[in-house]
């Protein structure tokens, strides 16, 4: 089976570390899914967008190493296409707007892209 390994179980959606050399210390993770593409990732954003236009509130959140590809996933680039913020955006305010075209709703969209590292939260658009 191309997806299972002791490591990786796509089957029970679960992955295991076992620190080198202690074979005895392992632990497990269980995820949702995995997501292999730029494209992958947008589908996956639908329902939090949805979510948004009927007033509830939403996160993404891009977590990993660093040089893991969290800001590639997030920003995008020339190769690979837009990044998931550029089609949260653009997808927020297509449904915003066929929603509600017409009937003098104003919309007010407050957004917030904060960086955590090394235990340190700063704002990456307080300054834009």
């Amino acid at each position: 089976h191309p997806h299972h390994s002791p490591l990786l179980n796509s089957t029970n959606h679960t992955v295991t570390i076992r620190a080198p050399h202690k074979e005895e210390k392992e632990e497990s993770f269980h995820f949702h899914k995995v997501l292999g593409s730029q494209q992958d990732v947008h589908s996956s954003l639908k329902p939090i967008i949805q979510g948004l236009v009927k007033g509830v509130s939403g996160c993404i959140l891009a977590y990993g190493a660093t040089g893991s590809g969290k800001t590639l996933t997030m920003l995008g680039n020339e190769r690979d296409g837009w990044g998931v913020w550029v089609w949260a955006v653009m997808d927020l305010f297509a449904m915003a707007h066929q929603k509600w075209t017409g009937e003098g709703v104003v919309v007010e969209v407050y957004v917030s892209w904060i960086e955590i590292y090394n235990e340190e939260v700063s704002s990456c658009i307080a300054n834009v």
